[in-house]
């Protein structure tokens, strides 16, 4: 029977979560997925700068059977010259999911996908490989909650998987950096108040915010009430009410119950080698693992940020998984 490429209809959902149960059920943090899911998260996604196109979502079918898909997505030329520095102009298409069921690869279809996921955005330019963190369909830079499957911060592309980084090597693609998971198994106190006190000594103050967004450098009191579909606290070492660092991190109960996803941790210019990043992450973990979590894990870039490697490691955390970062 012939493969055929087509868009994405509405009557294809229940089969694409089907899909989706069997062809990723080995990744980390995988959780099975249902149709309201993927309607809320994928299919009905609309916002100012991403709504979902059906003609932009290529599905690989043999008959009624579904063998893999391609997601790709434009983002405008205000978009990337906000958010990319030094863009040089134009607007930017970007591969945003591209797999192929584990039984129907070496057949051809994944570079059949690509070629015609290519083609759908063909007027604006060669495409880009999304580096997920800001990837609004699979990734979530918008607001903490857990990924579909892969790190904290995203789906992405596991490092160990050599074919697939040929398969994009063949078409002029090369990984821009490793990313590493680093993970902890956390003991019931969540980290030594030692770290916490350190920022406490230097003349900061350390608060809880459930479910607040802080800005670094701003005022403590302006810090966003953000609706997230998981409960997620942010931490704040803060002087004269003015933030100064912040850790940020959320439950991944829908993956396990005990299990955390640091969001982000970060410490403002002039700050650095203080001690406030391991304080704002010591007193986030300790706020975690008073409500049940026992494993935490955070999204690093070794050859970006040397020092936020080296103080997960100071901290008990270890590497669990790599990634290729396009």
């Amino acid at each position: 029977m012939t493969v055929e490429i087509r868009s994405y209809s509405d009557g294809d959902l229940p089969a694409l979560v089907a899909w989706w149960n069997r062809a990723f059920a080995d990744r980390r943090n995988f959780f099975p997925v249902t149709e309201p899911i993927l309607a809320e998260r994928i299919i009905a996604k609309a916002n100012g700068v991403e709504r979902f196109e059906p003609a932009h979502f290529l599905l690989a079918c043999e008959g009624d059977r579904l063998l893999g898909v391609a997601h790709v997505g434009v983002r405008s030329e205000e978009y990337c010259a906000a958010v990319f520095h030094g863009w040089p102009g134009g607007p930017q298409a970007y591969l945003a999911l591209l797999a192929v069921a584990p039984d129907a690869r070496r057949q051809g279809i994944g570079g059949r996908l690509f070629d015609a996921a290519q083609a759908v955005v063909a007027a604006s330019g060669k495409l880009s490989i999304d580096g997920q963190c800001v990837n609004p369909f699979y990734g979530n830079s918008e607001a903490p909650f857990t990924p579909f499957f892969g790190t904290t911060e995203g789906i992405s592309i596991p490092w160990e998987e050599a074919g697939t980084r040929r398969f994009f090597e063949k078409r002029g693609y090369q990984p821009r950096y490793r990313a590493v998971t680093m993970e902890a198994h956390l003991p019931p106190e969540g980290a030594a108040e030692g770290w916490v006190d350190e920022g406490r000594k230097r003349g900061f103050v350390l608060e809880v915010l459930p479910s607040r967004m802080p800005e670094l450098g701003s005022v403590l009191i302006h810090a966003r009430r953000l609706p997230s579909e998981v409960a997620f606290d942010a931490v704040t070492a803060h002087r004269e009410g003015i933030v100064c660092a912040l850790a940020i991190g959320y439950r991944m109960a829908v993956v396990d119950p005990a299990r955390f996803g640091i969001y982000e941790v970060r410490v403002a210019d002039g700050l650095r080698g203080q001690g406030l990043g391991p304080a704002v992450l010591a007193m986030l973990l300790r706020n975690a693992a008073a409500k049940g979590v026992r494993i935490a894990e955070a999204l690093t870039i070794p050859d970006l940020s040397k020092g936020a490697t080296e103080m997960y490691v100071r901290m008990g955390f270890r590497e669990a998984a790599s990634w290729a970062i396009y």
